[in-house]
Protein backbone atom coordinates (compact mmCIF):
# COMPACT_ATOMS: atom_id res chain seq x y z
CA UNK A 1 0.00 0.00 0.00
CA UNK A 2 1.36 3.37 -1.04
CA UNK A 3 1.54 6.13 1.57
CA UNK A 4 0.28 9.40 0.13
CA UNK A 5 1.44 12.85 1.09
CA UNK A 6 -1.05 14.73 3.22
CA UNK A 7 -2.25 18.18 2.15
CA UNK A 8 -4.62 20.63 3.78
CA UNK A 9 -7.88 21.62 2.16
CA UNK A 10 -6.42 25.00 1.18
CA UNK A 11 -3.35 23.35 -0.37
CA UNK A 12 -5.48 20.94 -2.41
CA UNK A 13 -7.72 23.76 -3.65
CA UNK A 14 -4.68 25.78 -4.67
CA UNK A 15 -3.09 22.83 -6.49
CA UNK A 16 -6.32 21.88 -8.27
CA UNK A 17 -7.09 25.42 -9.41
CA UNK A 18 -3.52 26.04 -10.59
CA UNK A 19 -3.65 22.89 -12.70
CA UNK A 20 -7.13 23.66 -14.07
CA UNK A 21 -5.97 27.13 -15.15
CA UNK A 22 -3.39 25.51 -17.43
CA UNK A 23 -6.18 24.10 -19.64
CA UNK A 24 -8.33 26.39 -21.82
CA UNK A 25 -11.31 24.02 -21.62
CA UNK A 26 -11.40 24.69 -17.85
CA UNK A 27 -11.68 28.47 -18.31
CA UNK A 28 -15.26 28.59 -17.00
CA UNK A 29 -14.30 26.92 -13.70
CA UNK A 30 -14.73 29.45 -10.88
CA UNK A 31 -13.59 27.25 -8.01
CA UNK A 32 -13.42 23.87 -6.40
CA UNK A 33 -14.48 22.54 -3.01
CA UNK A 34 -12.95 19.73 -1.00
CA UNK A 35 -15.42 17.31 0.54
CA UNK A 36 -15.03 14.11 2.51
CA UNK A 37 -16.94 11.03 1.36
CA UNK A 38 -19.68 9.69 3.61
CA UNK A 39 -18.08 6.26 3.57
CA UNK A 40 -14.41 5.65 2.81
CA UNK A 41 -13.00 2.36 1.63
CA UNK A 42 -9.41 1.42 1.01
CA UNK A 43 -9.91 1.87 -2.74
CA UNK A 44 -11.56 5.29 -2.49
CA UNK A 45 -9.75 8.55 -1.70
CA UNK A 46 -10.50 10.35 1.57
CA UNK A 47 -11.62 13.48 -0.29
CA UNK A 48 -13.48 14.56 -3.40
CA UNK A 49 -13.44 17.76 -5.42
CA UNK A 50 -16.71 19.07 -6.84
CA UNK A 51 -16.00 21.87 -9.33
CA UNK A 52 -17.83 25.20 -9.36
CA UNK A 53 -18.48 26.56 -12.85
CA UNK A 54 -19.96 29.78 -14.18
CA UNK A 55 -23.18 29.61 -16.13
CA UNK A 56 -25.25 26.51 -16.75
CA UNK A 57 -22.39 24.39 -18.05
CA UNK A 58 -20.67 21.56 -16.30
CA UNK A 59 -17.04 20.92 -15.52
CA UNK A 60 -15.13 19.42 -18.46
CA UNK A 61 -13.74 15.90 -18.38
CA UNK A 62 -10.26 17.37 -17.99
CA UNK A 63 -11.22 18.78 -14.56
CA UNK A 64 -12.23 15.32 -13.35
CA UNK A 65 -8.99 13.87 -14.69
CA UNK A 66 -7.08 16.50 -12.71
CA UNK A 67 -9.04 15.60 -9.59
CA UNK A 68 -8.36 11.87 -9.97
CA UNK A 69 -4.65 12.50 -10.51
CA UNK A 70 -4.36 14.54 -7.32
CA UNK A 71 -6.51 12.07 -5.37
CA UNK A 72 -4.00 9.37 -6.32
CA UNK A 73 -1.13 11.53 -5.01
CA UNK A 74 -2.53 13.18 -1.89
CA UNK A 75 -4.70 12.48 1.14
CA UNK A 76 -6.55 15.22 2.97
CA UNK A 77 -4.72 16.10 6.18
Amino acid sequence: MTVKEKRTEAELISLLMAEARKHPECGHIDGVAITRPVQRTRQNPNWDCPWVVSGNGSAPARAFEIGRRFQAQFDLA
